[in-house]
């Protein structure tokens, strides 16, 4: 387990476990949800042709607004 660790933590060390061939895992193991679960957990908002999200206000207003912090000079 220290060696998935440190593979993640290294990447020198991440990239030399792949160039021999070996697999690295994320520490915290493979997530284990299915389709359902995930539906379940955004409220079953989503399908496979819609995006929804929480605040659609606040989605729209920094779409269209994304360039307010740039400076334009």
């Amino acid at each position: 387990m220290s060696n998935d660790v440190r593979a993640w933590k290294d990447p020198l060390y991440r990239e030399k476990l792949i160039a021999a061939g070996e697999t690295v895992f994320h520490p915290a193991g493979l997530p284990d949800l299915s389709d359902g679960d995930l539906q379940q957990a955004l409220g079953g908002a989503v399908t496979t042709s819609t995006i929804g999200t929480t605040a659609p206000e606040c989605t729209v207003y920094t779409w269209r607004n994304w360039k307010a912090c740039c400076s334009t000079a």
